[in-house]
């Protein structure tokens, strides 16, 4: 079922008015990638390189028999990557792979929101997000404000706070490996020799950094949604 943005806005306005009701969230679930031969996971952030990251899984796992090109476009690659995407409680995830490497990489909030808008909304709509009030007609500046309205447990997973995306209920990360995608030539190397592994990334994507150009109010009202994700990973709160 789709529903509008009013639809949404208005259900929301009942549920906070209405004295000690709780919306019924779903259990929320860790998705990620393994690789049991060099005992690495990789919880993946949408829009953080996520394709790049899937590929190196995808290539050093001897049981996952894909024939990744380097110049396929990303769109054709995720479709491949859905077999071997896991999902698990957090709880499951730490049992399950106790000793393993468990990595991300995370991406400043302001351009994360920004990437996801050009592929998403402003190029080929991707029709999951409609069920939650978007369209494709959209503008940034609306975009940014639906945005702000859905809370993660609801949204989808390329719109959720990346803290979200990689922590347990009590807001505890579950990494021992987090990397930035602003450094990844940096980083990546260092997930490499934590892992004794030798691999060139592939990279599919790549956004030019302009400035952005967000009125006030909105850069307050970012900041304020992925607030975690600033503070946790040190982004600064100004684009």
């Amino acid at each position: 079922m789709l529903f509008s943005q009013k639809t949404i806005k208005r259900a929301f306005s009942v549920c906070l008015s209405t004295a000690g009701f709780k919306p019924p969230r779903p259990r929320k679930k860790i998705a990620f990638l393994a690789s049991p031969a060099h005992r690495l996971v990789y919880i993946y952030v949408p829009k953080a390189a996520c394709t790049s990251l899937k590929s190196f899984i995808c290539d050093i796992e001897p049981s996952i028999d894909l024939n990744l090109s380097r110049y396929a476009a990303p769109e054709t690659l995720n479709g491949q990557f859905i077999p071997y995407v896991r999902r698990l409680s957090a709880a499951e995830l730490r049992r399950q792979y106790a000793g393993w490497n468990i990595f991300s990489f995370v991406r400043n909030p302001f351009w994360r929101l920004v990437s996801c808008y050009q592929d998403k909304i402003a190029g080929q709509f991707y029709e999951e997000l409609s069920r939650t009030g978007f369209h494709k007609d959209m503008t940034f500046h609306e975009f940014i404000d639906h945005v702000c309205e859905v809370p993660d447990w609801l949204c989808d997973e390329h719109l959720a706070a990346q803290t979200y995306l990689l922590s347990d209920a009590r807001g505890r990360l579950l990494t021992n490996f987090l990397g930035h995608v602003e450094s990844l030539s940096e980083d990546f190397p260092r997930l490499l020799e934590a892992a004794n592994l030798s691999y060139e990334l592939r990279h599919y994507r790549k956004q030019k950094q302009e400035k952005l150009n967000i009125p006030d109010d909105r850069i307050a009202m970012i900041v304020n949604r992925y607030h975690r994700d600033f503070e946790l990973f040190g982004y600064p709160k100004q684009p």
